[in-house]
């Protein structure tokens, strides 16, 4: 029971305190949406022929290379959806980043459908756990606007 005791102290002091700064995290994060948008647009070909990143294509394999958008890049989104999950409240906003989040998880699925072992599906693993883990702190986050509502 002290697990999820620490657990949910660390999800409330990290909500209470991103609750006093949240002008500056919104900008960030308007800038890192900002970055993940354009880094997945770039998949959409009419996009990235019309663009100047077919001049600059050694830079993008580079990018791409360093950061696989179906493996490393989604990673990172994941945490970013589960630190959404942790910061906001807002029930749209979770609603459209989980949307983007499953496309790019039902995508990477797609492209390694030539794997021919089980045990190569590990991948995947990290995807599982940042879903119960937003899971769980929705829970939690509810639980706890539960017991403040309730009357004394």
């Amino acid at each position: 029971m002290s697990i999820v005791r620490k657990f949910d102290k660390g999800i409330f002091s990290i909500y209470d305190k991103c609750h006093t700064h949240k002008i500056i995290i919104n900008i960030g994060l308007i800038l890192v949406y900002a970055l993940i948008v354009i880094y997945y647009a770039m998949f959409i070909p009419f996009i990235a022929t019309n663009t100047w990143i077919m001049e600059n294509e050694s830079i993008w394999e580079k990018i791409y290379a360093t950061i696989n958008p179906f493996t490393t890049g989604a990673y990172i989104l994941g945490l970013i959806v589960l630190s959404q999950y942790v910061i906001y409240d807002s029930l749209v906003l979770k609603i459209m980043i989980s949307l983007f989040y499953g496309m790019i998880v039902f995508s990477s699925l797609i492209v390694i459908m030539g794997m021919t072992k089980w045990w190569e599906l590990y991948i995947y693993l990290p995807h599982i756990v940042i879903v119960f883990l937003c899971v769980l702190v929705s829970y939690r986050k509810w639980k706890r606007k539960k017991l403040e509502l309730r009357p004394s």
